[in-house]
């Protein structure tokens, strides 16, 4: 436990550096600026917030736990944490953990303008999903690669397989093929925030979104300790 404290501590040191939060202030202020001009009393946001959170997880968990182990071989650190206790497990959660409470809060402000204090609190369950789903992946993702020129067109194959069912939500498509997709549970979990979700469905998008973060997390363990830590 004292390593994986250890080890946040160094992850929030390293985004802190790099400017990950400094960036994310920068969009936020932009959003918020946007969203205080704009008069949202009808918008729909059943179908609109959704597509915003994972539209911002993209960046903030995806590409920037990319950012952060790219940024570690060019540094040379993980050769060092090779030869260390620590454990595979630990050097992802602490990453993944620390990404997603970036995400939490970036999101629940966005949220919170655009539908209210109520409906951000709703939807942390399902936005803490979604971005540990982003942060596993993006770490599978980025395992096998040590710079950003080669790493970037392979990441977009890898987001548009991993917002599969973004548009046709957004367009309010169903289709039975899109419940075998992990995003279609997240973003059910998103629903539930602004708009009633059946029992059925919610059972249905936790026990999912659950297996498929478990999957993710194997996935990313596997890889990474591969090439990053034993």
């Amino acid at each position: 436990m004292n390593r994986l404290f250890v080890t946040i501590h160094t992850d929030l040191r390293l985004q802190i550096r790099n400017g990950f939060y400094y960036a994310a202030a920068f969009v936020l202020g932009i959003y918020v600026l946007v969203l205080t001009q704009l008069p949202i009393a009808g918008v729909r946001l059943g179908w609109l917030l959704p597509a915003l959170v994972v539209n911002n997880l993209m960046i903030s968990s995806f590409y920037f736990v990319g950012g952060m182990v790219l940024l570690e071989k060019n540094d040379g650190t993980l050769t060092a944490q090779g030869v260390t206790p620590l454990r595979t497990g630990e050097y992802i959660w602490s990453k993944a953990l620390t990404l997603t409470v970036l995400g939490m809060a970036y999101n629940g402000i966005i949220a919170g303008l655009l539908a209210g204090p109520r409906a951000a609190l709703a939807l942390m369950p399902g936005l803490a999903a979604a971005s540990l789903f982003y942060c596993l992946f993006g770490l599978a993702a980025v395992a096998y690669y040590s710079s950003l020129n080669r790493y970037l067109m392979p990441s977009l194959l890898w987001i548009g397989l991993l917002t599969l069912p973004l548009v046709p939500d957004a367009m309010g498509w169903q289709h039975p093929l899109l419940y075998l997709h992990p995003l279609f549970a997240l973003l059910l979990l998103l629903h539930a925030a602004t708009e009633p979700v059946g029992a059925g469905l919610l059972l249905y998008a936790v026990v999912y979104a659950a297996l498929w973060l478990a999957f993710a997390f194997w996935l990313a363990r596997h890889r990474i300790a591969q090439v990053v830590v034993g």
